[in-house]
């Protein structure tokens, strides 16, 4: 072997050995920054400081990432709080083509799988960052996280799990119901306008909305009114709605009265709902003016109150309206038409 040859073996060598020692160096260097962000976590004296160190580890790359993903596994919620938080803000800002994306996004979608009954307010913060960057592909997991917290007990977490509701990957519309009812008015807002945002499927009849007329707090009521608009109620009905499920039964029995006259081109069908009213005498009401508008409008009697007279729950009920049919003469049910009849 020639001189010449043998030079360039030798600083082949030494390159290779430099080579590999930098990359150990490196790597040594990388591990021990690791470590000490680490220890620098765990015994951080506040969430913001240890916020702070996430970003340190972060920056190290994906060991560092790792080491935060394993503080987010943690049962130690002091240092699985922050990790996560860091975690979910720091996906939300990758780039679609981030390499780290899809490994922290399933760590993610696996720390929700292994809490979807956890109502926290940091658990639900998973969600519309998973939603965005995933498009949909976990959304049985992030469907049960949501309904999850629609039971929470703290408010601001049910009134989060209400606009996420209103996402089309998510869609818990129907659990949405019981809140309608919540002691909270701005719970109660917020679930209104998500069922009646609602457009594949109608949550609530028209009769039903009425009741949210006489809601105690304003803001109620005007998502209320505002849905039955958007259903081409006109005034005049909305304004019969609020009288039909009026909390106080002598404006229902008022009502009556006024659905007698040519105002209300139409009274059978709101003489139909109050011959299901709570009260008796609201009820033998219905059968007297139907009664009376079949004889002035020279029109048959619809099937209800046959129905009336045939299984109302009240002996008295049946009894009353039984005579005002036969004062019509058409207390046969053979004669009387369905109210779908032309």
């Amino acid at each position: 072997m020639n001189p010449k040859t043998k030079r360039r073996i030798g600083l082949a060598v030494v390159f290779t050995v430099v080579a590999v020692c930098g990359v150990f160096a490196l790597q040594t260097s990388t591990y021990v920054q690791v470590q000490y962000s680490s220890w620098r976590f765990r015994n951080a004296s506040s969430e913001q400081d240890r916020l702070q160190t996430a970003e340190s580890l972060a920056a190290l790359g994906k060991t560092g990432l790792d080491c935060i993903v394993v503080y987010m596994e943690s049962d130690n919620t002091q240092l699985s709080e922050p990790a996560a938080k860091y975690l979910v803000s720091y996906v939300d800002k990758l780039s679609e083509n981030n390499d780290q994306q899809d490994f922290l996004i399933t760590k993610l979608v696996g720390h929700l799988a292994h809490n979807t009954t956890d109502q926290s307010y940091l658990v639900m913060q998973f969600v519309p960052v998973l939603l965005k960057k995933t498009e949909g592909k976990y959304s049985d997991v992030l469907r049960r996280v949501v309904s999850s917290a629609l039971g929470a007990s703290e408010h601001s977490v049910r009134l989060f799990a209400i606009k996420l509701s209103l996402h089309p990957h998510i869609k818990t519309h129907s659990e949405l119901l019981p809140l309608l009812h919540d002691s909270n008015a701005e719970i109660r807002q917020a679930a209104l306008f998500a069922v009646t945002s609602n457009n594949d499927e109608l949550m609530l009849s028209d009769e039903e909305l009425f009741e949210w007329l006489h809601d105690s707090d304003a803001s109620v009521r005007k998502v209320c009114l505002d849905a039955l608009l958007s259903r081409n109620r006109s005034e005049f009905e909305i304004a019969l709605g609020s009288r039909l499920t009026h909390p106080n039964p002598l404006e229902r029995l008022r009502l009556l009265l006024d659905l007698r006259y040519d105002e209300v081109a139409d009274p059978e069908p709101w003489l139909e709902r109050l011959s299901h009213d709570p009260e008796p005498a609201i009820r033998v009401g219905a059968a007297r003016v139907i009664i009376e508008v079949a004889r002035t409008r020279n029109i048959t009697l619809p099937q209800w109150t046959a129905r009336m007279v045939a299984s109302d729950e009240d002996p008295t009920v049946r009894r009353v309206a039984n005579y005002y049919l036969g004062l019509r003469g058409e207390n046969n049910p053979g004669n009387v038409r369905p109210v779908s009849a032309p």
